[in-house]
């Protein structure tokens, strides 16, 4: 009886492998000349410390719901507390653009860390890196100039 349970669920594995192997073949099959549709991974940006100052952040853009991107911030090692004021600029750390959109405020706790979420609609994660763009965080109210931490998005000009 033993034996006979073994090998009933040794064949049920190797079914549902094959089926599972059977639907993925299925799902990544494409009319000839054309190409499957990527799903774009999330992009992970170091904020370094600018200017010589103090602190470190990451900010990270995914796609989200809608069509929209979801962003979050976490920023680190700060000493000042309140309110930062983050945002997406075009351009590098060194020579900034335009502002392309704001994140948001980040609020800074007595232990120097803070974090903030922002989403953004009206272009894909694909469009916003196909210039070169930063994310900065700024103290609160400052125009994007003089930011805190700067970091480059990985896949800018591409």
């Amino acid at each position: 009886m033993q034996k006979l349970s073994k090998i009933s669920l040794g064949s049920a594995l190797m079914f549902a492998l094959a089926a599972m192997h059977a639907g993925q073949a299925q799902a990544q099959e494409v009319p000839s000349g054309e190409t499957a549709p990527q799903a774009a991974a999330a992009v992970v940006v170091a904020l370094p410390a600018a200017g010589g100052g103090e602190g470190s952040g990451e900010a990270t853009l995914r796609p989200g719901a809608e069509g929209q991107i979801e962003v979050s911030l976490e920023v680190a090692e700060l000493t000042d507390q309140g309110a930062l004021s983050a945002f997406l600029v075009s351009g590098t750390c060194e020579a900034p653009g335009e502002v392309v959109a704001s994140l948001g405020e980040i609020e800074v706790a007595e232990d120097g860390t803070g974090t903030g979420s922002a989403k953004l609609a009206g272009a894909t994660l694909a469009e916003l890196l196909a210039a070169p763009v930063t994310v900065q965080v700024h103290p609160q109210g400052d125009s994007p100039t003089q930011p805190l931490l700067c970091g480059a998005a990985q896949g800018s000009g591409m």
